[in-house]
């Protein structure tokens, strides 16, 4: 059989993704946060109960706006002081209402969050009634201690890495790099929580981890320095730009103000020996008149073992990257929605993202990380219990592409077996929501999902851990006996959206055609080159219309080990049974999760995740 798409090998963005045009910018407020101009009309007298500068407002200003508004940090102005914030009064006020600062997309939170650093409508209305009684400063002898807000807090960091060289961005207004840090240990770890130190905070608008598995070392170095200048160009995850295409992971986000990430407790992702750690740093020059030199660091907190791996999840149609004009954005339309709903057990990215990780018994969902490019508007992530009731994970009313953040859970939500994950998307594709390109506002255009920040994107992507408490018998729980050797028994499903596809050519029922391999000679390409499988399969009729199909055994014993299967239903009818090969609109199933052959028999469920796109 032929490999399956390269497209399948996206490796998923879920920050800001693509370095956009140097001369291009959003027309939406950007992300130099409040403005820079003060106040013109004269104050009003104070009411005599007016909120105060330093009883009031100064203690909510040092805890959520003086992290990132103070000299060095990365905001471009400071404020520290009743002189700095006086002036602005208008505009705090302004920004607060609006919760546009502190940049807390998800706020009011539809649940509760770790770190949430939003403020609440009786913090907003203090600066709101401040503002209007003209910004009174009170006698300092009536000063208030800051509120205890958390942005984050790695403790005890055992591992630190630094970009091997110093890097001067030199596009304007956002330059995104990526920089090969060489994972020092000679055995298995485990990452259990990390922090990005910025060298250069008023230039740093924020940076994601990428982890390189052994395997694809060799293309991030290759990549590391071509261009003469440190470090690499990429968009959207640690692939260069241009080049090949590889699977990476991601590690994590992180953005000002933050004092680290740590996982939840007894979790951790696996790094082995030989990988390699991409950190991915966005830029904003903006307001910066002369060059600046970064050399930013990260801390990590590593462990030998942990009690459950975990691993960050990316939820999205397949359909999406894969098929062109699946998730069409239509010109000058608003309100365009996209949505997928689907059980996580069945990811097909779980192999890739996550291959070390059980989700058969259910899923445990840490944090969620949304994501769209600029002509998102509304973002909401829910799981769907099987009794109907909708458990809602984030909802994000008015998207803005330069604040992405991860979003902790402070307790974890169980999807359960029958229970659906879900994420939906609204965007706007009006003339009022264009692009501004060397001052023209551009002109409304169709728009795919892409990796291109003027393409799109509708993905939540989840720090997951499984639910199964410990390895069972597996032979005994399914009637079996442990063997040397063993008979795979087939099922076959759909994803849903697959099943409800408006291109499929037909019933989802037909001849069924795949072959095995060993586990280590596939990736989601499809077949490394030269490798063979070890053994071939044909079902003459699958029915998978409404649900699984029967049960179809293969007519080998195979020795006992990890396998992957890959395979394509014929629903026209016209495929080849001398020289099978999959044609435009037919079923698929992909890699994922190793098949592991322990038993005598050991039944498999084999899911068709996408339909083959034209041109593949």
């Amino acid at each position: 059989m032929r490999a399956l798409p390269p497209a399948l090998l996206l490796s998923l963005a879920v920050t800001a993704c693509s370095e956009p045009d140097p001369a291009a910018s959003p027309s939406q407020p950007g992300p130099s946060g409040l403005d820079a101009g003060a106040d013109a009309e004269p104050p009003p007298p104070p009411a005599a109960d007016a909120p105060t500068w330093h009883r009031d407002v100064a203690p909510l200003v040092e805890a959520y706006c003086a992290p990132c508004h103070s000299p060095g940090a990365s905001a471009p102005f400071a404020l520290n002081s009743y002189a700095d914030a006086a002036p602005r009064a208008g505009q705090l006020a302004s920004e607060v209402t609006a919760r546009e600062m502190p940049p807390y997309p998800a706020a009011p939170a539809v649940r509760p969050y770790m770190f949430d650093i939003s403020l609440t409508d009786a913090q907003i209305e203090v600066f709101r009634t401040w503002a209007a009684a003209g910004a009174p400063e009170g006698d300092i002898a009536d000063a208030q201690p800051a509120p205890d807000v958390s942005f984050g807090l790695l403790e005890n960091p055992n591992l630190e890495l630094k970009m091997p060289e110093a890097f001067t961005p030199t596009q304007s207004p956002d330059h995104y790099r990526c920089f090969v840090l060489p994972w020092p240990e000679q055995e298995t770890k485990y990452i259990t929580g990390f922090n990005v130190l910025a060298d250069n905070a008023p230039i740093v608008h924020h940076a994601v981890l990428y982890l390189v598995d052994p395997a694809q070392a060799g293309v991030v170095d290759a990549a590391e320095g071509l261009d003469g200048e440190p470090g690499y160009s990429c968009f959207g995850s640690a692939s260069p730009e241009g080049g090949e295409s590889i699977p990476t992971r991601q590690i994590g986000g992180w953005a000002p103000g933050s004092l680290g990430t740590p996982y939840a407790p007894g979790t951790g992702v696996v790094v082995r020996a030989g990988a390699r750690v991409v950190l991915q740093m966005h830029y904003n020059t903006l307001g910066v008149s002369a060059p600046q030199v970064d050399q930013s660091r990260v801390q990590f907190r590593l462990e030998s073992s942990v009690e459950r791996d975990g691993g960050n999840l990316p939820w999205l149609d397949l359909n999406w990257p894969n098929v062109e004009g699946s998730m069409r954005i239509p010109a000058g339309q608003a309100g365009v929605v996209h949505a997928y709903e689907d059980d996580p057990r069945n990811a097909p990215l779980a192999g890739l993202f996550i291959p070390d990780i059980d989700l058969s018994a259910g899923v445990r969902l840490h944090t969620v990380y949304p994501h769209m490019h600029q002509l998102g508007r509304r973002l909401d992530a829910s799981v769907i219990r099987a009794n109907g009731e909708v458990v809602p994970l984030a909802h994000i009313s008015n998207w803005d592409f330069h604040w992405q953040r991860e979003y902790p859970f402070i307790e974890p939500v169980d999807v359960l077996p029958g229970d659906r994950l879900r994420v939906e998307c609204e965007f706007d594709n009006t003339a009022e929501n264009q692009a501004v390109i060397n001052g023209e506002l551009q002109r409304p255009r169709d728009v795919d999902f892409g990796e291109g920040s003027y393409d799109e994107m509708c993905v939540a992507a989840f720090y997951v851990t499984g639910l199964r408490e410990a390895a069972p018998s597996a032979c005994d729980a399914l009637g079996a006996r442990p063997a040397p050797q063993g008979r795979l028994k087939l099922t076959f499903d759909a994803a849903a959206n697959v099943r409800g596809s408006a291109a499929l050519d037909g019933p989802l029922r037909g001849a069924v055609t795949g072959a095995v391999y060993r586990a280590e000679d596939v990736s989601l390409a499809g077949p490394a080159p030269g490798a063979m499988p070890v053994a071939a399969f044909r079902f003459d009729d699958v029915d998978v219309t409404v649900g699984p199909s029967a049960e179809f055994a293969l007519d080998v014993d195979l020795p006992a080990g990890n396998y992957q299967a890959l395979g394509f239903m014929d629903i026209d009818g016209n495929a080849d049974p001398m020289s099978p090969d999959p044609d435009v609109g037919d079923p698929v199933f992909i890699p994922v999760r190793p098949i592991a052959l322990e038993c005598d028999t050991q039944p498999v469920t084999l899911t068709f995740a996408l339909l083959l796109p034209p041109g593949q």
